[in-house]
């Protein structure tokens, strides 16, 4: 049985689904006591170890002190929402945080295990989120830090972010929503010329796709000499099959640095709401069953399921309108990749309890790349008259352009060779 790129990308999406689901792969998988005490027994006799190796300075104490961590980890896992469980949470953290130094980490890892105690009555869950908000203070101190003093000024995104944010009224409430509209809107102009160039690329190449097909069919036997063929053929044409991806370049730049800035002062939107995003929802949405309970956030700073979902479909939606690759291959690919990046970003982004201003930056940039998207195909609809076939001149591998038993025809030709000639 053939197996196709559909079905090899589902099965990695099935195992990338358990995976994040039930942690398989991710890390030790620890051997937890069945009762309560017997497992915080097992996790103070870890820490023990760790305390001894730190002491005589052994050059296992991180290995060890990990390994504390994680086994505390796995006990409030086991145990929340029962109070051994959110004690066992909060010490991995302080574990995390302190002897780690990984405060996202120790963050993050609190964030999942507090939406399964939310509707909890017990008092440890009160610490359990002050620890949350300890963890975020402190993260939120060390970007603001972060940067470089240039001429007595001192330049880091967060300064950044937080002057966009004044520039925007400096409502606590509204202002960083209005930011995050801000950058969508400004990296979707400047992504324009350069996006709008890939896809006249694609076009373009895709008009070569039948001449292409006939010199690797014709050379299927001698794979040296058929790249020695098509080296020449897009030469000859002005065929440059990695310009897709030298623009992709700029693109990933641009990403990286908008991630980075709204990264740096995601602390700062607990106050920020949107549309249904707001304390009286986020509050109503505690009283759904687990694992609903918390599903909608009471401000950006946490993340929103629904939020989430809308992002997911608008990139299902997104690669829809991308023209689909001539080649059978390549088309596979594409339609299996349409349903995995979206269910891919859906599952690491809920893993990571990001918060909900970074889906909401994602949701509106890509509200934006439809949009995009949708007038680049209006603008290229009737461009290159679709695939242009060269004539034949004679058997194969006679006379033609590199040997290939082709005449050059002159539609085929780029505009720019057309000039050189």
């Amino acid at each position: 049985m053939t197996i196709t790129p559909r079905t090899r990308a589902l099965v990695a999406l099935l195992t990338l689904l358990l995976t994040l689901l039930f942690g398989t792969g991710c890390g030790p998988n620890y051997t937890v006591p069945d009762t309560p005490a017997a497992a915080v027994a097992a996790a103070e006799a870890k820490v023990k170890f760790a305390e001894d190796a730190e002491k005589a300075k052994s050059t296992q104490t991180e290995a060890l002190w990990q390994d504390a961590a994680g086994f505390y980890n796995a006990v409030a896992n086991k145990f929340v929402p029962q109070a051994e469980g959110m004690k066992a949470a909060i010490i991995a953290a302080d574990l995390t945080s302190t002897k780690l130094d990984n405060n996202y980490l120790a963050w993050t890892q609190l964030k999942q295990i507090s939406r399964r105690v939310i509707s909890s009555n017990a008092p440890q869950k009160d610490a359990l989120l002050d620890k949350i908000h300890e963890l975020g203070q402190k993260m939120d101190k060390i970007n603001a830090a972060a940067g470089f003093d240039l001429f007595g000024i001192h330049i880091g995104a967060y300064g950044i972010m937080d002057g966009l944010v004044t520039m925007c009224g400096g409502n606590s409430e509204v202002s960083p929503v209005i930011a995050i509209f801000v950058i969508a809107i400004f990296v979707a102009v400047i992504m324009w010329p350069l996006q709008l160039k890939q896809y006249k690329s694609f076009k373009e190449l895709a008009k070569y796709q039948p001449e292409i097909k006939k010199i690797q069919e014709r050379y299927k036997e001698d794979p040296l000499l058929m790249q020695q063929k098509m080296s020449e053929f897009n030469k000859q044409h002005g065929v440059n099959p990695m310009q897709g991806c030298v623009m992709i370049i700029p693109q990933m730049l641009i990403f990286f640095a908008m991630f980075q800035l709204i990264q740096s002062y995601q602390f700062h939107f607990t106050d920020a709401h949107f549309l249904w995003i707001n304390p009286a929802v986020g509050a109503a949405s505690l009283k759904w069953p687990y694992p609903l309970s918390g599903a909608l956030a009471h401000h950006l700073g946490e993340l929103d399921i629904l939020l989430l979902f809308l992002y997911a479909l608008a990139q299902f939606l997104q690669s829809k309108l991308l023209p689909a690759p001539t080649d059978p291959t390549q088309a596979e690919v594409q339609k299996a990749m349409t349903t995995f990046m979206p269910v891919t970003y859906f599952l690491f982004m809920l893993q990571s309890q990001v918060s909900s201003a970074f889906v909401l930056y994602y949701f509106v940039s890509t509200l934006f790349g439809m949009l995009r998207q949708w007038l680049m195909n209006r603008m290229t609809k009737d461009a290159g008259d679709g695939p242009v076939v060269l004539a034949a001149s004679g058997p194969s591998g006679d006379n033609g352009p590199s040997g290939t038993g082709l005449t050059a025809n002159a539609k085929l030709i780029s505009p720019k060779n057309q000039k050189k000639k």
